[in-house]
């Protein structure tokens, strides 16, 4: 039959198999940004213009900075030979076409961005729930893509690699840039499983679990307390 061939063609060419990429969790012992905030607004108006706020969010229209070109329309093209990449759109995705781990070109949605200000970088997703940071980011001053490679290329294979070990955000970034952070790495297998509570550096990240002092709270509350 032709329907299952179809569909294991399907399988194997779709992203799935970046399908464990790292996501948010919701930690039982933690309550969400806004539960903090409501509560705390001199506290809320000063961590939202923070880069602690914009440590890490979701690739968005509202969040990524870098030029993509028009949706659909234009592309942007940085470098040349392996350090050419391109920025583009694809219907609501924020696309990079760059050298991947095997020298042969990639073509990823970029899943986050990262920073903020002076510069944001762009999060691809790799096998093994692997999130890795693009080592061509854009100035937010000058508006402009620039490589953090000052000494030019680097190829497929070296560590620095946007595709290698120093670069994987699992590893190197998350437990910086989010609230309630998990690895879970799996040594067997040599792949992770990451989660967050919140994909950025909120209250608890420094004041720890929320969830007894918000409860606390609120049962003060009913009962007229302060």
């Amino acid at each position: 039959m032709r329907l299952p061939a179809l569909l294991l063609a399907c399988i194997l060419m779709a992203p799935a198999a970046f399908a464990a990429a790292p996501q948010a969790g919701a930690r039982p012992d933690h309550v969400a940004d806004r539960d903090c905030l409501a509560c705390h607004p001199d506290q809320a108006d000063a961590w939202a213009e923070s880069k602690h706020r914009h440590a890490m969010q979701p690739a968005t229209a509202q969040t990524v900075l870098g030029d993509f070109g028009e949706a659909g329309s234009g592309e942007v093209h940085f470098g040349e030979g392996a350090a050419a990449a391109r920025f583009y759109r694809r219907g609501g995705d924020f696309m990079v076409a760059a050298q991947g781990p095997d020298g042969r070109t990639q073509a990823l949605a970029v899943s986050h961005v990262f920073g903020i200000r002076p510069l944001q970088q762009v999060l691809l997703p790799q096998q093994g729930g692997r999130l890795q940071a693009f080592t061509i980011a854009w100035d937010t001053t000058r508006k402009a893509w620039f490589s953090l490679h000052a000494d030019g290329p680097v190829a497929p294979g070296d560590n620095l690699h946007w595709s290698g070990r120093y670069q994987n955000w699992n590893l190197m970034c998350g437990e910086c840039h989010t609230t309630a952070y998990r690895k879970g790495y799996d040594d067997e297998h040599d792949r992770y499983a990451t989660t967050w509570a919140e994909a950025n550096v909120g209250c608890q990240a420094c004041h720890g679990a929320g969830r007894a002092h918000a409860e606390s709270a609120r049962r003060r509350a009913a009962a007229g307390e302060r």
